[in-house]
């Protein structure tokens, strides 16, 4: 079997959902942060806080995240909305299985 041609590679990266989302590392410190409050909703400051990050880059990511199902509005507190993990997501569900594991073998 031959290598694949360059253009469906990069194709392949360019509509690759799990590569769209976790390219990003503030993706993935959100994620963390979201899975580490248990379910409990934060707002984006507590998010930022948590997952040092800037507020900015939470909303520049925010509905990228909304759109697989990964994480959710919450709630609103006065005019700030709190988010949280979307615990009913299959895909939430594996990340937080893999996260499990890999933070058990440190």
């Amino acid at each position: 079997m031959g290598k694949q041609p360059q253009q469906t590679t990069n194709k392949i990266f360019e509509t690759n959902p799990v590569i769209k989302v976790f390219d990003n590392p503030t993706n993935m410190r959100v994620m963390i942060t979201l899975i580490d409050a248990g379910g409990q909703p934060l707002s984006v400051t507590d998010i930022s806080n948590q997952a040092n990050i800037n507020q900015q880059s939470f909303y520049n990511n925010e509905e990228l995240l909304l759109e697989y199902n990964l994480i959710e509005k919450a709630d609103k507190i006065g005019n700030a909305t709190r988010y949280k993990t979307n615990l009913e997501e299959p895909h939430v569900q594996a990340l937080m299985d893999l996260y499990d594991t890999m933070i058990d073998q440190q």
